[in-house]
C-alpha cells in the first residue's frame, strides 16, 4: 500500500537537516528572513497591524518569552507568531511564488519558537525551509483548483507550512508530525471575497494561519491524534478544497528534498499583489528609462494575458476607484500605476498616498486589454504623451529584490524603531544566522 501524503510530508520534515540544504537555499532563506523583518517593521504603522497588536497586548495579555516586533514586552510564542505574521504581511511586500506567500507564516513561527526554546540559527533556517517546501508543494498541486473556487492559497497552505516549521522546531516525532498536519488541515481556511469587497480579513487570517500551525504542533505533542489520510481521503483536503484528487499530487510530493521550491521565491520590490507585480515593474522601468513626467502623460495602455484580466480577482485588479482603503489600493492595477508613475516606486510609504487626486487622475487614463496569446506574466506597457510621442516596454520578467536593496530597506525601516547601530548589527547577524543562536537575533529586536 502506498503511503499517505501526510506520511510522506512527515518523513520529509522529520528527516530534513541543515546539511541537506544547498548554499543557494540557505542564502535565499536568510534573505527572506531579512526581507520579512523589513516588511514587519514597515507594517507597524498600519491601522490593521495596530488592531492585531492591541488584541495581543491588551485583550489576550499573553505572557511568555517571544518577541513581537517593535514591542518592549514579550508574549507567548503563539501570540507573537500571530502578531508578527500580521506585521510581515500587512504592507503587501512579502515573498511570493505562484501567488503564495509562505514567509510571514514560517518565519514568524520559527522566530517565536526559536527564541522560546533557545534554538540555533541552523535549527531556525532548517525549520523555515521545511515550512516553505510543504506550503509551496501543496500550493503547486492544489492552487489551480482551489483558487477558482474562492479559497485563498496563502492561508489554506500557510497553516500547513507553519505547522511543518513548528513541528521541526519542537522536534516532534514522525507520528506526531502526521497528527499535527492532520489537525492543521482541519484549521485551514481563508476566502478571496475580502479582496473583492476591500476588507481586511486576508491579513488577520494570515496571522491566524501562522498561529494555528503552532497550536496544531503543540496539540500533537500533548497527544492529539489525526487522520493520516486527511489529504487524499474521501472527505479530505483535496476533495474539499480542489473538488478532486489531483493526478500529479504524488509526483510533486515525491520531489520533496530533491527539488527545492524555496530557491525560486521572489522577494517583492513593490507593495502590490503578485498578479500585477510584473506590470508595475514594467511601468517603473519605462518611466525611469525614458525619464517620463507623469504630468505629461495623455494615456497609459496595458496589454496582458488572462491571468490579469480574467482571473479570480480581475474585478478588483481592473478597478479605477474611488478607493476607500489600502486593501483596494494594493489590488488595483490603475491605482498602482498611478503611484508608480508619480513616485517611480510602489512602497509602503508611497501607497499611503493612494487617495491623492493626481493618482486618481492617472488611474483614469489607464486602459487594459487582453491578449490571449500571452503566457505567464507577459505584458506590454505603452505611454502616450501629450505631445503625441509614445513609449512602450514589453517583458515577461518577474522582478525580485537583491541583497543590497533588501539590506538598505531593512536598515531604513528598522532604524525608525531601533538605533541605526542595532539595525546594522541585526542585518549582519541575520546574514550569519547559521553561526549564532536565535536569541542573539531577538535580543537585538528589542
Amino acid at each position: 500500500m502506498m503511503p499517505f501524503i501526510l506520511e510522506k510530508l512527515a518523513d520529509f520534515i522529520f528527516n530534513l537537516s541543515y546539511d541537506d540544504l544547498s548554499p543557494e537555499v540557505i542564502d535565499m532563506t536568510k534573505l527572506s528572513v531579512l526581507h520579512h523583518l523589513y516588511t514587519g517593521f514597515s507594517g507597524l504603522k498600519e491601522s490593521d497591524s495596530q488592531i492585531a497588536l492591541s488584541l495581543v497586548n491588551k485583550d489576550l495579555q499573553c505572557y511568555g518569552k517571544s518577541t513581537i516586533l517593535g514591542q518592549k514586552e514579550s508574549s507567548s510564542a503563539s501570540s507573537a507568531t500571530f502578531a508578527n505574521a500580521v506585521l510581515m504581511h500587512s504592507v503587501q511586500q512579502e515573498d511570493t511564488l505562484r501567488g503564495l506567500h509562505p514567509g510571514p507564516h514560517t518565519i514568524s513561527t520559527a522566530l517565536a519558537l526559536g527564541e522560546q526554546d533557545g534554538a540555533t540559527g541552523k535549527d531556525m533556517l532548517t525549520a523555515i525551509v521545511a515550512g516553505y517546501e510543504v506550503n509551496l508543494k501543496l500550493g503547486e498541486i492544489c492552487a489551480k483548483f482551489s483558487s477558482p473556487r474562492g479559497w485563498r492559497g496563502t492561508t489554506i497552505f500557510g497553516v500547513l507550512g507553519s505547522t511543518a516549521t513548528a513541528a521541526k522546531m519542537l522536534k516532534l516525532t514522525k507520528e506526531q508530525i502526521i497528527d499535527a498536519l492532520a489537525m492543521a488541515i482541519n484549521l485551514a481556511s481563508g476566502l478571496m471575497q475580502c479582496w473583492l469587497t476591500g476588507t481586511s480579513e486576508w491579513l488577520f487570517t494570515s496571522g491566524l494561519a501562522a498561529q494555528h500551525g503552532i497550536t496544531s504542533a503543540l496539540l500533537s505533542r500533548r497527544g492529539c491524534k489525526g487522520s493520516a489520510d486527511s489529504i487524499e481521503g474521501e472527505r479530505g483536503f483535496f476533495k474539499a478544497y480542489c473538488g478532486t484528487n489531483p493526478e500529479d499530487a504524488d509526483e510533486i510530493i515525491d520531489s520533496l528534498g530533491k527539488e527545492y521550491s524555496t530557491i525560486d521565491i521572489v522577494l517583492k520590490p513593490y507593495s502590490v499583489i503578485t498578479t500585477i507585480l510584473p506590470i508595475i515593474h514594467n511601468v517603473v522601468t519605462l518611466a525611469v528609462q525614458e525619464d517620463v513626467d507623469y504630468k505629461e502623460i495623455k494615456s497609459v495602455h496595458v496589454t496582458a494575458g488572462t491571468r490579469v484580466t480574467e482571473g479570480p480577482l480581475c474585478s478588483t485588479i481592473l478597478d479605477k476607484g474611488p478607493y476607500f482603503n489600502k486593501t483596494q489600493a494594493y489590488k488595483s492595477l490603475p491605482c498602482a500605476i498611478g503611484i508608480a508613475l508619480k513616485f517611480r516606486e510602489v512602497t509602503p510609504m508611497s501607497v499611503e498616498k493612494y487617495q491623492d487626486s493626481s493618482i486618481s487622475e492617472i488611474a483614469d487614463k489607464v486602459s487594459i486589454e487582453t491578449d490571449r496569446s500571452f503566457d505567464g506574466f507577459h505584458s506590454i506597457v505603452k505611454f502616450v504623451m501629450n505631445d503625441g510621442s509614445e513609449y512602450s516596454y514589453e517583458s515577461n520578467d518577474f522582478p525580485t529584490l537583491g541583497l543590497e536593496k533588501i539590506r538598505s530597506n531593512f536598515i531604513r525601516a528598522v532604524s525608525e524603531y531601533l538605533s541605526l547601530e542595532k539595525a546594522k548589527k541585526l542585518s549582519e547577524a541575520i546574514m550569519n544566522l547559521d553561526e549564532i543562536q536565535v536569541n542573539e537575533i531577538t535580543q537585538l529586536l528589542r
